[in-house]
């Protein structure tokens, strides 16, 4: 019997274990790197273009990377976060310079042809002048999903400090409490406590 307990023991710590090792709170982002149709969105002239974009270039200032994926309504998983920054005083309240918000869309982790779609749409969004300061990032081959363990048909928080290590980290739906440790931390960081 004794044994029985140990080995159930031991297999509760191994699926916890495995839920997700790759992002660890006060380390970097494991790389992801993005290139040709994927990458950062630029828009220039009114045109987009696409620029190869890394993760380990995400250092300098504070840096909320809300990453989801191409499916219909995830956007408002974690729509109470971005209503929460907004009451903050929206972006004017976290100066480029501090802070910089980062939309990334994986079009991989989408409904069946739904990915020139989502693709389409996410390049008319980048168009918008309300999120001239944000920076969109595509994913086409779920690179950070894999290389972060991130759920599919979910959505992420992510917020790295100006040195580019991970501060806090939720995937999936946040709750009214995280909802407020996120921004709590987020002023934080902009004040540099």
């Amino acid at each position: 019997m004794r044994s029985l307990i140990f080995c159930l023991l031991l297999m509760s710590n191994i699926a916890r274990a495995g839920e997700n090792m790759a992002i660890e709170i006060g380390q970097p982002l494991p790389l992801v790197e993005l290139s040709g149709r994927a990458g950062e969105l630029k828009l220039e002239s009114g045109e987009i273009s696409y620029a190869t974009w890394s993760s380990d270039s995400l250092q300098g200032r504070t840096y909320m990377l809300y990453i989801v994926a191409a499916r219909m309504g995830i956007d408002e998983v974690n729509q109470a976060l971005l209503d929460a920054l907004e009451a903050e005083g929206g972006v004017e309240a976290f100066p480029e310079e501090k802070m910089k918000v980062v939309s990334m869309i994986n079009i991989d982790d989408v409904f069946p042809m739904g990915g020139a779609f989502a693709r389409s749409a996410f390049e008319e969004a980048r168009q918008q002048p309300k999120n001239a300061h944000a920076m969109f990032v595509l994913d086409d081959a779920s690179k950070a999903q894999k290389a972060w363990r991130l759920k599919r048909k979910s959505a992420a928080v992510i917020v790295l400090d100006s040195a580019g290590r991970v501060q806090k980290f939720k995937d999936g739906k946040l709750s009214s409490k995280e909802i407020s440790e996120f921004i709590s931390l987020l002023k934080a960081l902009r004040d540099g406590e």
